[in-house]
């Protein structure tokens, strides 16, 4: 019944709620193929247009579409250049580390990608049948959008692309593109080859003022300690020799003295106790004293043989006494000359045992200072041979240096040269067709399914009786007999009693058997019946004056009223004023 229709119009989208949260379904009814099939089949008009459009439009887009043409040529890039020298490379390229080649090799496909690259292919191109490229703020940009760089993996190959609507503009552009990076590559490599001389030359001359200084060094130390024809470890040979002869002299030395010290000690101590001539002759070894003990031992025999014959003032006693007193005062002087020359012998030894003591000290001071100036030597040789040592070094690279420059070497080369595709690259024409198909169909399914969700109305009998409220019936269109709507009001209102027989009038029936048997006694049925919609022009009169014949035919007295205060239509119906109305 369309009242009830109007009734339920406050929101599909609600009541699919309602019935989802009253039957509470699971996930797999939710997602079911079947829901989503009618949904397609009642949008289907929504899913034809739209797949129909998109692929129209899409097939005409690709057929208006300029050619693309692609040309290509491959480029071999190395990452580290041959090597003629026993020394690295002058020139900074790969390392042959994973890393530092990868770096490399992106560093080199950015180059291949470089704005100005674009500017050098360009200058070198004849560009006169290219006007679009004579006006164009940026042409570089512009080329470079023609231009992609595609690396082969697990290779050293680069494939250059060039696209255009030409394939021989396509062609010559990549065959410049690829001949002006070799020739740039080689550019740069020669300049720093050149800048790597030209540094390499000023190393070579200031390791060789580093060598001459150190020379230089070397030889005033040299002069400096007196070693200009030994070693420092004939050096420390001949000093250890020394240090060994000179202590062994000093310990001599020290064996005298002691010696001397304790003659002069011992003789002096006997003349201070022992005043006997005789007996001090025989104490002291001297030769003079032992001729004079033996000359007074004579003197004192013969003394002895006069005393026993001649009294003790006989001349010859007397003089025998004064030649025995004169010999005692000889030993006794001859005794104090000898402690005099052993106290001189003494004295003597002191000085030689000094002296031999400062000998031996600074012979132990240079020998102790010999490991510092050996140091010193040999820091100045160690840096006269790693200075010479890096001379040579740099004066050999440099020459090779010069040789790499002679011959050359680019780590860039072509492998194929650039060749243009017959077959046009852009659009793909089966492709786009295909996708525009793919895409009309998804698009035009998810544009079905999304009208579906955003209609709210209320179009059939499940979704009314999903409100929770029964359904009555439905009501069809008023037609003639040809089918066309009814114009006249007066006929549309009172068609259920006119054509009683009509399928108008048995709807209209089946509406009122449901009303009246929804409720099975009397005295529960319904006593009003509302009839409204949610707009002008919905059917309210027409159902409202049909219900009440159909009603009234079955032997109820039935009072229709009025209730629109806006547009009041029921009067018209029976043909009576409207002088009073609701309000009133």
């Amino acid at each position: 019944m369309s009242d009830a229709k109007q009734r339920g119009s406050s929101g599909r989208r609600n009541s699919k709620r309602g019935k989802f949260r009253d039957q509470e379904p699971s996930l797999s009814e939710l997602l079911h193929l079947r829901e989503y099939w009618k949904t397609v089949r009642k949008r289907l008009w929504t899913f034809i247009n739209f797949f129909v459009i998109l692929v129209i439009t899409v097939t005409v887009f690709t057929f208006t579409q300029d050619r693309i043409y692609e040309a290509n040529v491959s480029l071999q890039i190395d990452a580290v250049t041959p090597r003629y020298t026993r020394f690295q490379d002058v020139n900074s390229l790969g390392t042959g580390h994973y890393l530092s080649d990868q770096e490399y090799y992106a560093t080199q496909h950015a180059k291949l990608r470089s704005r100005s690259l674009a500017l050098d292919v360009l200058d070198g191109m004849d560009l006169t049948e290219e006007p679009r490229f004579e006006d164009h703020p940026n042409p570089a940009g512009l080329v470079l959008k023609m231009v992609s760089v595609e690396p082969k993996d697990n290779t050293r190959i680069v494939v250059v692309r060039c696209q255009h609507t030409s394939p021989d503009f396509a062609e010559a552009l990549c065959q410049r593109w690829a001949d002006t990076f070799t020739t740039r590559n080689m550019v740069s490599m020669a300049s720093q080859v050149s800048e790597a001389i030209q540094r390499l030359a000023e190393e070579v001359q200031s390791a060789k003022n580093a060598v001459g200084q150190a020379e230089a060094n070397l030889l005033s130390f040299k002069k400096q300690y007196n070693v200009l024809s030994l070693s420092g470890e004939d050096r420390e040979n001949i000093l250890t020799q020394q240090l060994t002869e000179l202590t062994k002299v000093y310990a001599q030395s020290q064996a005298e003295r002691l010696t001397r010290e304790s003659e002069y000690e011992s003789l002096k101590e006997l003349l201070r106790r022992e005043k006997d001539p005789l007996a001090l002759s025989l104490m002291i070894e001297n030769t003079l004293l032992e001729g004079l003990r033996g000359e007074l031992a004579t003197k004192t025999r013969a003394r002895t043989d006069l005393e026993e014959t001649y009294l003790s003032q006989h001349p010859k006693l007397i003089e025998v006494n004064s030649q025995i007193a004169s010999l005692e005062s000889q030993i006794q002087a001859e005794a104090f000359n000898e402690l005099s020359r052993r106290k001189l012998v003494f004295e003597l030894s002191v000085a030689r045992e000094a002296e031999l003591a400062s000998g031996l000290s600074g012979r132990t001071a240079a020998a102790l200072d010999l490991g510092a100036q050996e140091g010193e030597f040999n820091r100045l040789h160690r840096e006269v041979e790693t200075r010479s040592t890096v001379y040579e070094y740099l004066l050999q690279r440099l020459q090779e240096t010069d040789i790499i420059q002679e011959l050359q070497v680019n780590n860039v080369q072509i492998i194929d040269p650039a060749m243009a595709k017959n077959d046009p690259v852009k659009p793909n024409v089966a492709m786009n067709i295909l996708l525009a198909i793919v895409v009309g169909v998804l698009g035009g399914v998810s544009l079905a399914l999304f009208f579906e969700y955003m209609d709210n109305s209320i179009k059939t009998r499940e979704e009314v009786e999903a409100l929770g409220v029964p359904f009555l019936g439905i009501i069809p269109s008023v037609t003639d007999t040809e089918g066309r709507p009814l114009t006249n009001q007066s006929e549309r209102y009172l068609y259920s009693m006119n054509n009683p027989k009509s399928a108008f009038a048995e709807f209209m029936r089946n509406i009122r058997t449901n009303i009246l048997y929804m409720r099975p006694t009397e005295e529960k049925r319904a006593q009003r019946i509302l009839v409204t919609s949610a707009g002008p022009r919905e059917g309210k009169t027409t159902t409202s004056v049909n219900l009440g014949v159909t009603m009234a035919s079955g032997n109820r007295r039935v009072l229709l009223i009025d209730a629109d205060l806006r547009r009041p239509s029921l009067h018209k119906a029976f043909g009576l004023s409207n002088e009073r109305g609701f309000s009133d």
